[in-house]
């Protein structure tokens, strides 16, 4: 799904980096999308699988993803782009709602800063 604004010119659109929002909750995916759509061309998705295919075909500027989710988490689906030719060098924030210790560890597991 693209967010841009239909009022975007075609010349304001390609102008624009594009961020990926990834999060199964698309009440946050439209909070996000909101806040961002007037800079960035938003490309949201619910499912990790879908945006690491459309990686191959539109690298974004930045990928914003929920770690925890049904299906391919944030952090699998970090994994996977890393070996996609450029996907290691793209931005990636991720977003999480907890702050247990298990978290935590979890995340410093991973090497996520």
């Amino acid at each position: 799904i693209n967010m841009t604004p239909e009022s975007t010119t075609a010349a304001e659109h390609t102008d624009k980096k594009t961020v990926f929002i990834v999060d199964d909750d698309t009440a946050s995916l439209n909070i996000y999308a909101a806040i961002l759509t007037r800079t960035y061309n938003v490309e949201v998705f619910t499912h990790a699988e879908d945006a690491l295919q459309h990686f191959r075909a539109n690298k974004p500027s930045l990928i914003i993803s929920d770690l925890a989710m049904a299906g391919m988490d944030g952090l699998t689906l970090r994994r996977h782009l890393s070996n996609l030719e450029g996907g290691d060098t793209v931005p990636f924030i991720f977003l999480g709602n907890t702050a247990s210790i298990a978290h935590e560890r979890y995340v410093t597991q991973a090497g996520i800063d």
